[in-house]
């Protein structure tokens, strides 16, 4: 229905919502490594030796021309490959998704060089869990205590300590810091939105319709307005803008200091979640992706770098009207009497989705000519930049898997053959 003249129009998404991406949110490879491989590799062999025993098998190859370090190589080797078949399998799947999304470039060299160190990195921790599950075997006089003791050595070095210390370290979080600054933060707002909205009321632009976000922290864009309210938003964003960009920097300087000190709390986080294998695994998997902190404040120095080269583009144009609107070169949008009767009319015969599709819609202006609009170049570091803030996790690892090879291969040389 129609009141005084006004258009009704209708906004808002049709996009579904899928609960279950909230559940299974970080479910992807490295989760898939992590966590169920190891409890595979734990599984396939917690009986490696105690089964043997029970089944009276063992004395019968240690009876033959075979040295024992040569059984438990082949036990390692046979565990490491039949839990490495899933892992190519996992990694020929994301493959294969990466080259029908399109989204990827293949040819990089450095996307390669990151997936087979992820994968030389995933085998090195699931041989840790093999040559662990296979000293437990050593360890125990029976295959059921061989698997409890698998499990919960598997619950505590993937759960319980990155969990644990995740929970902990929670309490030491800086959050007075951060109450601090959201202080701060909401007095320079309301100091600078007075501002704004003083040069609000000296400029009212009345009559004017379309996607409009104005505020201190919001844009404007209209798509129907009339050229006397058109010139007056040039003059009013040509004094905003200034108080706008001012206000992003000053938020950006509170805002860093809490950015510091979350920076040095992960850091200290990071410290003690050392002790555990996945936290390790998972570190490196997230530094060879480039989805840490150290990649994270990389692209940051380069988008605050790209943002003041935009900045210096866009700073002459907030007194254009094209700021805003393209009214002036589409005057079939201008809000005048005809343009209203005409609108409605078109409401009346086909219905308030005409307006979108054939009038009020953004497709039916000329595109804005943006060849000069400064480029960002935002990128991934190097990868061997990335392996550089991992560097301990990764003799960690090494460490941890060579550590478990050995203490499997002295268990072996002594344990009893009945």
């Amino acid at each position: 229905p129609q009141n005084k003249g006004t258009l009704t129009t209708r906004s808002g998404g049709d996009r579904p919502y899928n609960p279950l991406l909230r559940l299974f949110s970080r479910i992807d490879l490295a989760f898939v490594v992590r966590l169920i491989l190891s409890l595979l590799a734990l599984l396939l062999v917690f009986d490696n030796y105690s089964g043997e025993r029970e089944r009276g098998t063992l004395p019968m190859v240690l009876a033959c021309p075979v040295r024992r370090l040569e059984v438990l190589a082949g036990k390692l080797f046979g565990g490491l490959l039949t839990v490495a078949v899933p892992l190519v399998a996992g990694f020929l799947v994301v493959l294969l998704l990466w080259s029908l999304s399109g989204a990827t470039r293949l040819d990089d060299t450095g996307l390669w060089l990151g997936v087979l160190l992820l994968f030389c990195i995933s085998l090195v921790y699931l041989l840790a869990f093999v040559a662990l599950g296979t000293w437990m075997s050593l360890r125990v006089s029976d295959s059921s205590s061989g698997l409890m003791a698998a499990l919960l050595v598997w619950l505590v070095v993937t759960v319980v300590i990155p969990q644990g210390v995740g929970y902990l370290a929670h309490a030491y979080r800086p959050h007075e810091i951060r109450r601090q600054v959201m202080d701060g933060d909401g007095a320079e707002r309301r100091r600078f939105s007075d501002r704004y909205w003083e040069l609000q009321k000296l400029h009212p632009a009345d009559n004017t319709w379309g996607h409009s976000g104005g505020g201190l922290t919001g844009g404007r864009t209209l798509l129907g307005t009339t050229r006397e309210s058109v010139a007056a938003l040039v003059e009013f964003t040509t004094l905003a803008v200034p108080i706008q960009l001012e206000y992003a920097d000053v938020r950006y300087r509170s805002y860093e200091r809490y950015e510091r000190a979350l920076q040095h709390w992960a850091d200290r986080r990071q410290v003690v979640l050392s002790t555990s294998l996945a936290s390790i695994y998972e570190n490196l998997a997230i530094a060879t992706a480039g989805t840490g902190l150290s990649a994270y404040a990389d692209a940051l120095t380069q988008s605050r770098r790209y943002r003041s080269q935009l900045v210096e583009w866009l700073r002459p144009k907030s007194s254009e009207a094209t700021w805003f609107t393209r009214l002036l070169e589409h005057p079939e949008m201008e809000i005048t009497d005809e343009n209203r009767a005409r609108w409605r009319q078109l409401q009346e015969r086909e219905g308030d989705s005409a307006l979108w599709e054939k009038v009020l819609t953004w497709d039916n202006t000329d595109a804005l000519d943006l060849r000069d609009m400064p480029v960002h170049d935002i990128a991934l570091p190097p990868l061997t930049r990335r392996l550089q803030t991992v560097a301990v996790d990764l003799a960690l690892l090494l460490l941890f898997a060579g550590a478990a090879v050995l203490m499997a291969a002295r268990r072996a040389l002594r344990a009893p053959v009945m």
